[in-house]
This record gives structure tokens, C-alpha cells and sequence, in this order.
């Protein structure tokens, strides 16, 4: 009776840090797209642990490339968020997959916030010299993350 005590009770216990079933898989879920993260509240971790890191190199399609690009030089310029949101928005529509197109509109209205507060950080860094250099950590992150949609599709 005491060992089934404990299980219910360690079950119960570990129920809120598991959160949904899926994130109990740990980070190879939980990094495997911003979404994931979010919902698995392991954004920070992904940031510091897996999305940090070097990614194998592959050659991503020129769309997104483009984007990175102008991104990137509008970051340098000291463009505002509303100017950031409505080039990414105005990029989704370049997508010639209609179904594509949603999903990147709909992944710029859900994490947006998210991507700036990335973003915010990485200059937190920047200016107290802390980590790599913001334009050559936000390239990795975003390749990274261009590869795995190019994967998908």
C-alpha cells in the first residue's frame, strides 16, 4: 500500500513539470520548432542548449535566404517591431504554396512575440559582450530553424 502511496503521489507530483504528453519526451521535442518550445515552456532552454549550437550545413531555399538577409540588414538599421512583423508578414505571402503561406503567417501571428523576445536578448547579450556576435548567433538560429521547414516540405 505504501509503494502504491508514493507512486500516485510522485505521479501527481510530476504531472505540472511534465505538462503535456508530448513534452515529456524531453528536448528532442521540445526543440524541435519554437512552437514545441513554447508550449513546453523550454524556450530558454532550447535557446541556450540545442538551437545555439552549430548546425550541419545545408543550402536553404533563396526565399528564405532573401528573408534572412533583409532581415538581418533591418535588424542593423534599427527597424521597429512593427516594421520587423510587416516584412515577415509580406514575406509569408511570397510563398507560392498556398498552404505554406498559412502556416508561415500563422507561425509569424503565434511567435512573434517570441522571436523578439529572442531577439531582445541576443542585444542584452551583445552589449554587455556576453556570447557570440548577435548577426552570427540569429543566422545559425534562423538557418537552423529554415532547415527544418525545408525538411518538412
Amino acid at each position: 500500500m505504501l509503494l502504491l502511496t508514493l507512486l500516485f503521489v510522485s505521479a501527481v507530483a510530476a504531472t505540472p513539470l511534465l505538462g503535456t504528453e508530448q513534452c515529456a519526451r524531453g528536448p528532442t521535442y521540445w526543440c524541435q520548432n519554437v512552437k514545441a518550445a513554447s508550449l513546453c515552456g523550454a524556450v530558454t532552454h532550447c535557446q541556450q542548449n540545442v538551437w545555439s549550437k552549430p548546425q550541419m550545413k545545408s543550402v536553404p531555399c533563396d526565399l528564405c535566404k532573401e528573408v534572412l538577409t533583409v532581415v538581418d540588414q533591418i535588424l542593423k538599421d534599427n527597424a521597429t517591431e512593427a516594421e520587423v512583423l510587416g516584412y515577415l508578414e509580406k514575406a509569408c505571402q511570397l510563398i507560392p504554396d498556398k498552404g505554406v503561406t498559412a502556416e508561415c503567417k500563422e507561425m509569424v501571428d503565434n511567435y512573434y512575440p517570441v522571436l523578439m523576445g529572442i531577439i531582445k536578448g541576443e542585444l542584452i547579450l551583445r552589449k554587455w559582450s556576453i556570447g557570440p556576435p548577435v548577426s552570427e548567433w540569429r543566422r545559425e538560429v534562423a538557418v537552423s530553424k529554415v532547415q527544418e521547414l525545408n525538411k518538412r516540405y
